[in-house]
């Protein structure tokens, strides 16, 4: 269970105020966090689900940028580079996690079986 979870209702939409408020106060965070030499891996203690983006994002862009810095996204790639960051991913999460997974082939089109 959450323990930030609230079930509140109503009230109109977020005001354009509120996100730019919101956007100077994680600024701030960021800059404190930055300062005090913090990594937010290891400040990060609520349960997040894994998911196809969160995966993406901030574990398999970070080996991508290591890998090839100037790298942003993962269109920018060829194929030879994106099978690189597959096996450096592959292989961290191996021996981090105890975890891999093969990579899907054109008998199954590119599907995991």
């Amino acid at each position: 269970m959450n323990p930030f979870a609230q079930n509140v209702t109503g009230g109109k939409k977020r005001t354009q105020q509120q996100n730019k408020c919101l956007h100077s106060y994680l600024t701030q965070v960021a800059a404190e966090m930055d300062a005090a030499g913090l990594d937010m891996r290891a400040v990060i203690t609520v349960p997040i689900k894994p998911t196809l983006e969160n995966v993406k994002h901030e574990m398999f862009k970070p080996v991508m940028r290591k890998t090839f810095p100037g790298v942003e996204s993962t269109t920018e790639l060829t194929t030879i580079q994106m099978q690189e960051v597959y096996e450096g991913f592959n292989a961290a999460i191996a021996q981090s996690l105890g975890i891999s997974g093969d990579w899907p082939n054109y008998e199954n089109k590119g599907e995991i079986q």
